[in-house]
Protein backbone atom coordinates (compact mmCIF):
# COMPACT_ATOMS: atom_id res chain seq x y z
CA UNK A 1 0.00 0.00 0.00
CA UNK A 2 1.20 3.40 -0.93
CA UNK A 3 1.41 5.64 2.00
CA UNK A 4 1.83 8.72 -0.21
CA UNK A 5 -1.39 8.35 -1.70
CA UNK A 6 -4.39 11.08 -0.30
CA UNK A 7 -6.74 9.91 1.96
CA UNK A 8 -10.12 10.36 1.72
CA UNK A 9 -10.13 13.25 4.07
CA UNK A 10 -7.27 15.11 2.43
CA UNK A 11 -9.08 15.14 -1.12
CA UNK A 12 -11.73 16.51 0.40
CA UNK A 13 -10.24 19.28 2.40
CA UNK A 14 -8.42 20.33 -0.93
CA UNK A 15 -11.67 20.07 -2.41
CA UNK A 16 -12.91 22.67 0.01
CA UNK A 17 -10.17 25.03 -0.55
CA UNK A 18 -10.32 24.95 -4.40
CA UNK A 19 -14.26 25.96 -3.69
CA UNK A 20 -13.28 28.60 -1.08
CA UNK A 21 -10.42 30.03 -2.86
CA UNK A 22 -12.65 30.09 -6.41
CA UNK A 23 -15.95 31.84 -4.04
CA UNK A 24 -13.21 34.76 -2.98
CA UNK A 25 -11.51 35.04 -6.02
CA UNK A 26 -15.38 35.65 -7.29
CA UNK A 27 -16.32 38.13 -4.68
CA UNK A 28 -12.92 39.82 -4.71
CA UNK A 29 -13.46 40.08 -8.72
CA UNK A 30 -17.33 41.88 -8.09
CA UNK A 31 -16.17 43.84 -5.36
CA UNK A 32 -13.35 45.28 -7.22
CA UNK A 33 -15.88 46.14 -10.23
CA UNK A 34 -19.01 46.63 -8.54
CA UNK A 35 -20.21 50.65 -8.38
CA UNK A 36 -19.90 51.32 -4.41
CA UNK A 37 -23.45 52.46 -2.97
CA UNK A 38 -23.37 55.70 -2.43
CA UNK A 39 -24.53 56.59 1.17
CA UNK A 40 -26.23 60.07 1.59
CA UNK A 41 -24.07 62.42 3.73
CA UNK A 42 -25.30 64.36 6.68
CA UNK A 43 -25.13 67.29 5.06
CA UNK A 44 -27.72 66.63 2.33
CA UNK A 45 -30.37 64.67 4.83
CA UNK A 46 -30.02 67.55 6.93
CA UNK A 47 -30.03 70.22 4.00
CA UNK A 48 -32.09 69.21 1.85
CA UNK A 49 -34.15 66.30 4.03
CA UNK A 50 -37.86 67.11 6.12
CA UNK A 51 -37.58 67.09 9.64
CA UNK A 52 -39.47 64.37 11.55
CA UNK A 53 -42.31 67.02 13.90
CA UNK A 54 -41.34 70.40 15.14
CA UNK A 55 -39.25 69.85 18.06
CA UNK A 56 -35.46 67.86 18.85
CA UNK A 57 -35.03 65.13 16.04
CA UNK A 58 -32.72 62.97 14.68
CA UNK A 59 -35.16 62.16 12.17
CA UNK A 60 -35.43 62.82 8.37
CA UNK A 61 -37.55 62.22 5.38
CA UNK A 62 -35.72 62.28 2.44
CA UNK A 63 -36.68 61.02 -1.19
CA UNK A 64 -39.82 59.30 0.17
CA UNK A 65 -37.85 57.72 3.09
CA UNK A 66 -37.23 57.98 6.30
CA UNK A 67 -33.45 58.30 8.05
CA UNK A 68 -32.55 58.73 11.33
CA UNK A 69 -28.69 59.91 12.75
CA UNK A 70 -26.59 57.41 14.67
CA UNK A 71 -23.96 59.52 15.58
CA UNK A 72 -20.24 58.28 15.12
CA UNK A 73 -21.82 56.25 11.98
CA UNK A 74 -23.91 58.47 9.66
CA UNK A 75 -27.50 58.35 8.97
CA UNK A 76 -29.58 54.97 8.44
CA UNK A 77 -32.20 54.01 6.38
CA UNK A 78 -35.00 52.47 8.33
CA UNK A 79 -36.69 50.91 5.33
CA UNK A 80 -39.97 49.80 8.02
CA UNK A 81 -41.59 53.19 8.86
CA UNK A 82 -44.58 54.48 7.55
CA UNK A 83 -44.28 58.12 6.26
CA UNK A 84 -47.86 59.07 6.43
CA UNK A 85 -47.79 58.21 10.56
CA UNK A 86 -43.99 58.53 11.14
CA UNK A 87 -44.08 61.17 14.24
CA UNK A 88 -41.60 61.82 16.98
CA UNK A 89 -42.48 60.59 20.50
CA UNK A 90 -42.85 64.03 22.31
CA UNK A 91 -41.14 67.13 22.03
CA UNK A 92 -38.25 66.67 24.86
CA UNK A 93 -34.98 66.33 23.97
CA UNK A 94 -34.27 63.14 26.10
CA UNK A 95 -36.67 61.62 23.47
CA UNK A 96 -34.86 62.86 19.83
CA UNK A 97 -33.74 59.57 19.45
CA UNK A 98 -37.18 58.26 19.42
CA UNK A 99 -39.56 57.81 16.67
CA UNK A 100 -43.58 56.05 16.29
CA UNK A 101 -45.47 55.42 13.88
CA UNK A 102 -48.62 53.19 13.20
CA UNK A 103 -47.37 49.97 13.54
CA UNK A 104 -43.65 50.33 15.76
CA UNK A 105 -41.45 52.43 17.90
CA UNK A 106 -37.96 53.17 16.56
CA UNK A 107 -34.99 53.36 19.07
CA UNK A 108 -32.67 55.23 15.92
CA UNK A 109 -32.91 52.89 13.22
CA UNK A 110 -33.73 50.10 15.75
CA UNK A 111 -37.80 48.07 16.30
CA UNK A 112 -38.58 48.53 20.05
CA UNK A 113 -40.83 44.97 20.00
CA UNK A 114 -44.16 44.52 21.90
CA UNK A 115 -44.90 48.07 22.29
CA UNK A 116 -48.01 49.33 21.63
CA UNK A 117 -47.70 52.60 19.16
CA UNK A 118 -51.27 54.02 20.24
CA UNK A 119 -50.14 54.23 23.68
CA UNK A 120 -46.12 54.83 24.21
CA UNK A 121 -45.63 57.57 26.26
CA UNK A 122 -42.52 59.19 27.97
CA UNK A 123 -41.49 58.63 31.56
CA UNK A 124 -38.09 60.31 30.66
CA UNK A 125 -34.77 60.65 30.65
CA UNK A 126 -35.14 57.97 27.58
CA UNK A 127 -37.36 55.83 29.46
CA UNK A 128 -41.23 54.73 27.71
CA UNK A 129 -43.72 52.91 28.34
CA UNK A 130 -47.44 51.82 27.19
CA UNK A 131 -48.86 50.96 30.39
CA UNK A 132 -47.69 47.70 30.17
CA UNK A 133 -44.31 47.40 28.46
CA UNK A 134 -41.14 49.74 29.12
CA UNK A 135 -37.90 50.50 27.37
CA UNK A 136 -35.09 52.32 28.20
CA UNK A 137 -33.42 54.35 24.73
CA UNK A 138 -30.06 55.99 25.46
CA UNK A 139 -29.59 59.55 24.07
CA UNK A 140 -25.94 58.73 23.28
CA UNK A 141 -24.39 56.09 21.04
CA UNK A 142 -21.57 53.31 21.43
CA UNK A 143 -19.84 50.80 19.98
CA UNK A 144 -22.65 47.65 19.01
CA UNK A 145 -21.09 45.17 21.14
CA UNK A 146 -23.26 42.51 19.70
CA UNK A 147 -21.45 42.70 15.84
CA UNK A 148 -18.49 40.85 15.80
CA UNK A 149 -15.27 41.73 13.76
CA UNK A 150 -15.87 39.03 11.43
CA UNK A 151 -19.57 39.80 10.92
CA UNK A 152 -19.01 43.71 10.31
CA UNK A 153 -16.32 42.91 7.71
CA UNK A 154 -18.33 41.12 5.65
CA UNK A 155 -21.59 43.24 6.01
CA UNK A 156 -19.28 45.93 4.87
CA UNK A 157 -18.00 44.64 1.59
CA UNK A 158 -21.47 43.40 1.01
CA UNK A 159 -22.86 46.91 1.63
CA UNK A 160 -19.71 47.94 -0.82
CA UNK A 161 -21.22 45.94 -3.75
CA UNK A 162 -24.71 46.85 -2.99
CA UNK A 163 -25.86 43.40 -2.05
CA UNK A 164 -26.28 44.33 2.08
CA UNK A 165 -27.74 47.37 4.20
CA UNK A 166 -24.90 49.45 6.20
CA UNK A 167 -23.09 47.60 8.92
CA UNK A 168 -25.13 48.57 12.82
CA UNK A 169 -21.43 48.90 14.37
CA UNK A 170 -23.00 51.68 16.15
CA UNK A 171 -26.51 52.51 17.69
CA UNK A 172 -28.71 53.73 20.44
CA UNK A 173 -28.50 51.13 23.28
CA UNK A 174 -31.86 49.80 23.99
CA UNK A 175 -33.09 47.75 27.02
CA UNK A 176 -36.47 46.09 27.89
CA UNK A 177 -37.42 46.54 31.54
CA UNK A 178 -39.04 44.26 33.98
CA UNK A 179 -42.56 43.75 33.16
CA UNK A 180 -44.50 44.75 36.23
CA UNK A 181 -47.87 46.11 37.57
CA UNK A 182 -46.57 48.90 39.68
CA UNK A 183 -45.64 52.04 37.15
CA UNK A 184 -42.26 52.97 36.59
CA UNK A 185 -41.08 56.48 37.95
CA UNK A 186 -38.51 58.65 37.23
CA UNK A 187 -36.48 59.00 40.95
CA UNK A 188 -33.10 61.02 39.85
CA UNK A 189 -31.56 61.76 36.57
CA UNK A 190 -31.21 58.50 34.46
CA UNK A 191 -32.77 56.23 37.05
CA UNK A 192 -36.24 54.68 37.08
CA UNK A 193 -37.76 52.30 40.03
CA UNK A 194 -41.16 50.44 40.82
CA UNK A 195 -40.66 50.04 44.13
CA UNK A 196 -39.28 46.43 43.47
CA UNK A 197 -36.87 47.06 40.87
CA UNK A 198 -34.38 49.82 40.28
CA UNK A 199 -32.72 50.73 36.28
CA UNK A 200 -29.75 53.12 35.67
CA UNK A 201 -29.34 54.26 32.11
CA UNK A 202 -31.43 51.12 31.34
CA UNK A 203 -29.88 48.53 33.30
CA UNK A 204 -30.82 46.58 36.63
CA UNK A 205 -29.33 48.24 39.91
CA UNK A 206 -29.13 45.31 41.82
CA UNK A 207 -30.93 46.00 46.11
CA UNK A 208 -31.26 49.26 45.24
CA UNK A 209 -33.45 51.33 46.73
CA UNK A 210 -34.71 53.43 43.70
CA UNK A 211 -36.76 56.01 45.78
CA UNK A 212 -33.86 56.79 47.80
CA UNK A 213 -31.11 56.69 45.60
CA UNK A 214 -28.82 59.94 44.85
CA UNK A 215 -25.95 61.05 42.93
CA UNK A 216 -22.71 61.68 45.28
CA UNK A 217 -21.15 65.26 45.47
CA UNK A 218 -18.23 65.61 43.09
CA UNK A 219 -15.20 67.81 42.84
CA UNK A 220 -14.01 68.91 39.45
CA UNK A 221 -10.71 71.30 39.01
CA UNK A 222 -12.89 73.06 36.00
CA UNK A 223 -15.55 74.39 38.92
CA UNK A 224 -15.16 75.92 41.76
CA UNK A 225 -18.43 74.15 43.34
CA UNK A 226 -19.64 70.35 43.81
CA UNK A 227 -21.84 69.40 41.21
CA UNK A 228 -23.66 65.99 41.25
CA UNK A 229 -21.17 62.61 40.17
CA UNK A 230 -21.75 61.12 36.40
CA UNK A 231 -22.01 57.78 37.33
CA UNK A 232 -21.60 57.20 41.64
CA UNK A 233 -24.90 57.20 43.54
CA UNK A 234 -26.32 55.27 46.50
CA UNK A 235 -29.29 55.16 48.64
CA UNK A 236 -28.53 55.31 52.19
CA UNK A 237 -26.47 51.66 52.62
CA UNK A 238 -25.44 50.63 48.78
CA UNK A 239 -23.02 52.74 46.75
CA UNK A 240 -23.18 51.91 42.65
CA UNK A 241 -21.11 52.60 40.21
CA UNK A 242 -23.43 53.11 36.81
CA UNK A 243 -25.35 49.81 37.92
CA UNK A 244 -22.70 48.02 39.78
CA UNK A 245 -22.29 47.77 43.38
CA UNK A 246 -18.88 49.16 44.91
CA UNK A 247 -17.98 47.32 48.54
CA UNK A 248 -17.86 50.60 50.62
CA UNK A 249 -20.87 51.31 52.90
CA UNK A 250 -22.68 54.92 51.88
CA UNK A 251 -22.17 57.71 54.25
CA UNK A 252 -22.48 61.68 53.99
CA UNK A 253 -18.90 62.39 53.62
CA UNK A 254 -18.10 59.94 50.25
CA UNK A 255 -16.59 62.05 47.96
CA UNK A 256 -16.04 61.50 43.83
CA UNK A 257 -13.17 63.50 42.55
CA UNK A 258 -13.29 64.01 38.63
CA UNK A 259 -10.23 63.81 37.13
CA UNK A 260 -9.70 65.15 33.28
CA UNK A 261 -13.90 65.30 32.79
CA UNK A 262 -13.70 62.29 30.55
CA UNK A 263 -15.79 59.21 30.45
CA UNK A 264 -14.05 57.11 33.23
CA UNK A 265 -12.51 59.76 34.91
CA UNK A 266 -14.05 59.46 38.41
CA UNK A 267 -12.18 58.56 41.41
CA UNK A 268 -14.34 58.09 44.62
CA UNK A 269 -12.65 58.50 47.85
CA UNK A 270 -13.80 57.22 51.56
CA UNK A 271 -12.41 59.59 53.89
CA UNK A 272 -13.38 57.49 56.77
CA UNK A 273 -10.66 54.53 55.51
CA UNK A 274 -8.31 57.03 53.82
CA UNK A 275 -9.38 55.01 50.88
CA UNK A 276 -9.84 55.29 46.69
CA UNK A 277 -11.93 53.50 43.85
CA UNK A 278 -11.98 53.43 40.56
CA UNK A 279 -15.09 52.27 39.25
CA UNK A 280 -15.87 49.48 40.80
CA UNK A 281 -12.24 48.39 42.09
CA UNK A 282 -10.77 49.91 45.57
CA UNK A 283 -7.29 50.34 46.00
CA UNK A 284 -4.96 48.05 47.32
CA UNK A 285 -5.41 47.83 51.20
CA UNK A 286 -1.70 46.25 51.32
CA UNK A 287 0.01 50.62 51.53
CA UNK A 288 -3.42 52.72 52.47
CA UNK A 289 -3.87 55.13 53.45
CA UNK A 290 -3.65 57.26 50.55
CA UNK A 291 -3.77 60.85 49.95
CA UNK A 292 -4.81 62.81 47.24
CA UNK A 293 -1.66 64.79 45.90
CA UNK A 294 -2.98 66.89 42.87
CA UNK A 295 -7.08 67.22 43.09
CA UNK A 296 -6.98 69.25 40.03
CA UNK A 297 -5.97 68.19 36.15
CA UNK A 298 -4.57 71.04 35.72
CA UNK A 299 -0.89 70.25 34.95
CA UNK A 300 -1.48 66.65 35.23
CA UNK A 301 -2.97 63.42 33.21
CA UNK A 302 -3.77 61.70 35.91
CA UNK A 303 -4.17 62.19 39.81
CA UNK A 304 -0.87 60.85 41.91
CA UNK A 305 -1.35 59.61 45.48
CA UNK A 306 0.71 59.67 48.40
CA UNK A 307 1.30 56.74 50.42
CA UNK A 308 4.04 55.68 52.83
CA UNK A 309 5.27 52.71 50.69
CA UNK A 310 5.90 55.01 47.85
CA UNK A 311 3.53 57.66 44.86
CA UNK A 312 0.81 55.47 43.04
CA UNK A 313 -1.32 56.41 39.94
CA UNK A 314 -4.20 54.47 38.73
CA UNK A 315 -3.09 52.98 35.08
CA UNK A 316 -6.87 53.26 33.92
CA UNK A 317 -6.01 51.45 30.51
CA UNK A 318 -4.52 48.18 32.32
CA UNK A 319 -6.74 49.04 35.17
CA UNK A 320 -4.29 48.67 38.16
CA UNK A 321 -2.85 50.57 40.58
CA UNK A 322 1.03 51.46 39.70
CA UNK A 323 3.91 52.64 41.62
CA UNK A 324 5.68 55.31 40.17
CA UNK A 325 8.77 56.00 43.01
CA UNK A 326 9.44 56.61 46.50
CA UNK A 327 7.32 59.41 48.56
CA UNK A 328 9.17 62.78 49.53
CA UNK A 329 6.16 63.76 51.28
CA UNK A 330 6.18 61.30 53.86
CA UNK A 331 6.97 63.38 56.62
CA UNK A 332 5.86 66.69 55.76
CA UNK A 333 4.17 68.33 52.64
CA UNK A 334 3.08 71.73 52.01
CA UNK A 335 1.20 73.43 49.05
CA UNK A 336 2.38 76.91 47.71
CA UNK A 337 0.02 77.15 44.83
CA UNK A 338 -1.97 74.77 42.68
CA UNK A 339 0.55 71.73 42.04
CA UNK A 340 3.50 73.12 43.54
CA UNK A 341 4.85 71.67 46.86
CA UNK A 342 7.92 71.44 49.03
CA UNK A 343 8.68 69.03 52.24
CA UNK A 344 10.81 71.28 54.32
CA UNK A 345 13.78 70.54 52.56
CA UNK A 346 13.21 70.85 48.33
CA UNK A 347 10.21 72.15 46.37
CA UNK A 348 8.26 70.40 43.52
CA UNK A 349 5.95 71.01 40.78
CA UNK A 350 3.66 68.34 38.28
CA UNK A 351 3.80 68.84 34.64
CA UNK A 352 3.20 66.78 31.22
CA UNK A 353 5.67 65.42 29.24
CA UNK A 354 4.25 63.69 25.91
CA UNK A 355 6.13 61.63 23.49
CA UNK A 356 6.06 62.29 19.94
CA UNK A 357 8.27 60.87 17.59
CA UNK A 358 8.00 62.42 13.62
CA UNK A 359 8.69 60.56 10.25
CA UNK A 360 7.37 60.66 6.93
CA UNK A 361 4.35 59.35 7.59
CA UNK A 362 3.42 61.90 9.86
CA UNK A 363 3.41 62.44 13.91
CA UNK A 364 3.21 59.83 16.30
CA UNK A 365 2.05 60.49 20.17
CA UNK A 366 3.92 57.51 21.89
CA UNK A 367 3.33 57.96 25.09
CA UNK A 368 1.41 60.81 27.60
CA UNK A 369 3.39 61.11 31.35
CA UNK A 370 2.79 63.00 34.13
CA UNK A 371 6.04 64.31 35.78
CA UNK A 372 6.92 65.22 39.17
CA UNK A 373 9.62 67.34 39.04
CA UNK A 374 12.49 68.81 41.77
CA UNK A 375 13.21 72.10 41.28
CA UNK A 376 17.05 72.77 41.76
CA UNK A 377 18.34 75.95 43.35
CA UNK A 378 15.50 77.04 45.23
CA UNK A 379 16.00 76.81 49.03
CA UNK A 380 12.72 76.14 50.71
CA UNK A 381 13.36 78.90 53.56
CA UNK A 382 13.65 82.18 50.72
CA UNK A 383 10.13 81.78 49.44
CA UNK A 384 8.33 85.04 49.10
CA UNK A 385 4.94 85.75 47.40
CA UNK A 386 5.45 88.98 45.63
CA UNK A 387 2.16 89.64 43.64
CA UNK A 388 -0.34 88.41 41.79
CA UNK A 389 -0.69 88.02 37.68
CA UNK A 390 -3.90 89.45 36.39
CA UNK A 391 -6.16 89.68 33.14
CA UNK A 392 -9.49 91.06 32.26
CA UNK A 393 -8.05 94.77 33.83
CA UNK A 394 -7.66 92.84 36.42
CA UNK A 395 -10.37 91.05 37.43
CA UNK A 396 -9.63 87.57 37.13
CA UNK A 397 -5.86 85.75 38.36
CA UNK A 398 -3.87 83.82 35.95
CA UNK A 399 -0.70 83.00 38.18
CA UNK A 400 1.11 84.25 41.09
CA UNK A 401 4.62 85.60 41.41
CA UNK A 402 7.01 84.24 43.74
CA UNK A 403 10.65 84.93 44.90
CA UNK A 404 13.71 82.98 45.17
CA UNK A 405 17.11 84.70 46.64
CA UNK A 406 17.54 86.51 43.70
CA UNK A 407 15.29 85.12 40.87
CA UNK A 408 11.93 84.89 40.39
CA UNK A 409 9.22 82.24 39.16
CA UNK A 410 6.10 82.15 37.46
CA UNK A 411 3.87 79.33 39.36
CA UNK A 412 0.75 78.63 36.76
CA UNK A 413 -3.00 78.56 37.58
CA UNK A 414 -4.30 78.81 33.57
CA UNK A 415 -3.43 74.72 33.00
CA UNK A 416 -2.82 72.42 30.29
CA UNK A 417 -6.33 73.69 28.52
CA UNK A 418 -4.26 77.43 28.55
CA UNK A 419 -1.21 75.74 26.83
CA UNK A 420 0.11 75.69 30.40
CA UNK A 421 2.10 72.13 30.75
CA UNK A 422 4.00 72.84 34.00
CA UNK A 423 3.41 74.23 37.27
CA UNK A 424 6.43 76.13 37.68
CA UNK A 425 8.02 78.29 34.93
CA UNK A 426 11.34 81.08 35.59
CA UNK A 427 11.07 84.49 34.34
CA UNK A 428 13.45 85.32 32.52
CA UNK A 429 14.48 88.65 33.56
CA UNK A 430 13.75 92.02 34.79
CA UNK A 431 11.87 93.31 32.11
CA UNK A 432 9.88 90.31 31.11
CA UNK A 433 8.72 90.50 35.17
CA UNK A 434 7.84 94.67 35.09
CA UNK A 435 5.91 93.27 31.38
CA UNK A 436 4.43 90.06 33.29
CA UNK A 437 2.86 92.28 36.42
CA UNK A 438 1.02 95.01 34.51
CA UNK A 439 -2.65 93.47 34.47
CA UNK A 440 -3.27 92.00 30.50
CA UNK A 441 -6.23 92.41 28.61
CA UNK A 442 -6.93 89.01 27.63
CA UNK A 443 -5.74 85.35 28.15
CA UNK A 444 -4.75 85.76 25.22
CA UNK A 445 -1.85 87.79 26.34
CA UNK A 446 -0.91 85.73 29.32
CA UNK A 447 -0.28 82.60 26.54
CA UNK A 448 1.55 84.24 24.48
CA UNK A 449 4.64 84.28 27.72
CA UNK A 450 5.75 80.95 26.70
CA UNK A 451 5.63 81.11 23.37
CA UNK A 452 7.91 84.58 23.15
CA UNK A 453 10.23 83.56 25.71
CA UNK A 454 8.95 85.80 28.79
CA UNK A 455 8.59 82.46 31.16
CA UNK A 456 10.97 79.76 31.14
CA UNK A 457 11.31 76.52 32.07
CA UNK A 458 13.61 76.41 35.46
CA UNK A 459 16.50 73.60 36.04
CA UNK A 460 14.75 70.40 37.57
CA UNK A 461 15.19 67.26 37.93
CA UNK A 462 12.62 64.47 36.92
CA UNK A 463 11.86 62.75 40.12
CA UNK A 464 9.07 60.35 39.25
CA UNK A 465 6.75 59.75 35.80
CA UNK A 466 3.34 58.26 35.62
CA UNK A 467 3.67 56.64 31.88
CA UNK A 468 1.21 54.85 29.58
CA UNK A 469 1.67 54.53 26.07
CA UNK A 470 -0.34 55.77 22.96
CA UNK A 471 1.07 53.91 20.39
CA UNK A 472 3.74 51.18 20.17
CA UNK A 473 6.98 52.98 19.04
CA UNK A 474 9.54 51.34 17.79
CA UNK A 475 12.12 53.74 17.82
CA UNK A 476 12.03 54.42 21.32
CA UNK A 477 14.01 51.22 21.94
CA UNK A 478 17.22 52.68 20.42
CA UNK A 479 16.68 56.52 21.45
CA UNK A 480 18.16 57.68 24.53
CA UNK A 481 16.07 57.39 27.77
CA UNK A 482 13.55 59.40 28.82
Amino acid sequence: MNSHLPTEKQQKLKQLMVIFSILLITFVFTFLIAKPTRELSSFELDQQGQKVGSGPTEFRIYNHQVYVAVPSNGHYLIPEADLKTIRMLSDDIATRQIAVDQKHVYCGNMILNNLNPQTVRSIGDGYITDGQVSYYCSQITERNTELSVVKEVWQILLHHTGIGSKPQNYWYPHYQLETSQSPYQLTVQGTVSNGENTYFRGKLVEQANGHTMRYLPSYSGSSDRLRESSYYTADGTHVYYKNQSVPVQDHPQLMVFDFGGGIESEFLHDPKTQNFYYQTSPFSQKYSPYRLLNKDDEHAHDPLFLSQQGIYFFHRKEQKLQRTGDNPFSQKMTQLAPDVFHNGQDTYYLGLYDKYIRSGRGTKLCYRSTVLYRLKNAPVNRWQKIAEVKYGDGRWRAATIWKNGAQYYYFDEFGQGQGFKQAVYQIKDAYALRFILNPSRSSDDIRQYVRRGILLSPQADRLLQAKYDEKFCLSLFWSESE
